[in-house]
């Protein structure tokens, strides 16, 4: 199944909701455990220090899902590290690339993006960010913000199941041979503070 020009090779994966499968896959990683309907939600925020090359803070302790996935015909592997709390997901996702080419970069950062306004029928604002160096420092990063739009809204089918009516905030960026995406799902748009606290604390090593 390609999910926006990604294929996810792993044949658990394939028996998990429809809505959520045609997701990009770091966003249905984070749909398929389910996000709670609900008010503004309760957050614990502590910092992750992961291997995987990053420190962010998040809301509360988070799961951890691994799989291949196929990309431009490649394949690699991405983990997601999500923090779910009632009415969102907080989550970064961590393709591995089969090495640092600008060109391999950017298919990574392209697929992503492409998917990410694919499945919410929504076109996103986009923004150059810089994000910081543990270091010091910064590297060039992408925001996103979409808001998927609901089922059957105008008369048209709306986005794809798990994501109708989500609001999205992603950060893309490349760094050596991974990619990053941190993501904010919710059901409705996020407290500013809540997605400074998130997203300005993202650090790369």
């Amino acid at each position: 199944m390609l999910l926006s020009g990604i294929r996810i090779l792993s044949a658990a994966q394939r028996g998990r909701a429809a809505g959520a499968c045609r997701l990009a896959l770091s966003i249905a990683a984070a749909l398929a455990l389910g996000i709670a309907a609900g008010c503004t939600p309760a957050l614990d925020w502590r910092t992750l220090h992961s291997d995987a090359g990053y420190s962010i803070d998040l809301p509360a302790k988070p799961t951890l899902d691994a799989r291949p996935v196929e990309i431009g015909g490649a394949s690699m592997d991405m983990r997601m590290q999500a923090a779910h709390v009632e009415g969102a997901v907080f989550a970064v996702g961590t393709v591995s690339l089969p090495d640092a080419r600008p060109a391999t970069q950017r298919a990574v950062l392209d697929a992503l993006r492409a998917g990410l306004s694919r499945n919410l029928r929504a076109r996103a604002a986009e923004r150059e960010v810089a994000v910081p160096l543990a270091a010091g420092g910064s590297t060039p990063g992408i925001e996103l913000r979409l808001s998927g739009e609901p089922a059957g809204a105008s008369g048209h089918a709306g986005a794809s199941g798990a994501a109708a009516g989500k609001t999205v905030v992603a950060r893309l960026v490349a760094r050596g041979v991974h990619v990053y995406q941190a993501v904010a799902i919710a059901d409705a748009p996020l407290p500013p503070e809540a997605l400074d606290q998130f997203l300005g604390s993202f650090k790369l090593d």
